[in-house]
């Protein structure tokens, strides 16, 4: 296949003026593919740029990919396109190029230089794990702590014990003053719990 690729196909894309291709991935959460072929459906039957809608795992995959007669003329065709695809998409668009929503949040935390402390209760360290594999996940990560009970949460973390109570373990409040409580001793500038 190469010598063909490399005899055949390239140079015909060379003489037809086509010699470079930009490909670029929108991904999204929260929505399903029906609703997001509904929302970009006036999107999907261009020629150049080519938008192509496709569920993976639980999220939906925008790919957009343009040919052009070099790449920077390619991603240009793209760049509009993806604001587009971006805005309709809204919220449940939570990254561009990357593999996943942790590979996303582990670059948006280190592209802002902010650290992240962890705070898990009944998981067995699995949203640590999610974030310290992803590439550089180790870089962002202050700190993690398991509070699975009360005291936990009250010894390790300074969360009242009559706010708890009032409140009860899995709230709104709890879940806002645990983050906060395994923020401080790290400087982190983000918890999450």
């Amino acid at each position: 296949i190469m010598p063909m690729l490399q005899n055949e196909v390239l140079p015909y894309l060379v003489d037809v003026g086509i010699s470079a291709n930009s490909v670029h991935f929108v991904r999204a959460w929260g929505i399903g593919l029906g609703r997001v072929e509904e929302m970009l459906s006036d999107l999907t039957g261009m020629g150049n740029p080519i938008v192509m809608i496709e569920a993976d795992g639980d999220e939906v995959l925008v790919r957009v990919s343009a040919q052009a007669e070099d790449a920077a003329a390619a991603s240009a065709l793209c760049a509009q396109l993806l604001k587009t695809v971006a805005e309709r998409l809204g919220d449940y668009a939570y990254g561009l190029d990357v593999d996943s929503i942790e590979a996303a949040v582990v670059q948006k935390l280190r592209k802002k230089d902010l650290g992240l402390a962890l705070v898990e209760s009944g998981t067995g360290g699995m949203l640590t794990r999610l974030l310290g594999e992803t590439e550089h996940g180790q870089e962002i990560i202050r700190s993690t702590t398991n509070a699975d009970d009360d005291l936990g949460k009250m010894k390790k973390l300074g969360v009242s014990g009559a706010k708890l109570r009032k409140y009860v373990p899995v709230s709104e409040y709890t879940a806002v003053a645990i983050a906060h409580g395994a923020r401080l001793p790290v400087a982190a500038a983000v918890g999450l719990a």
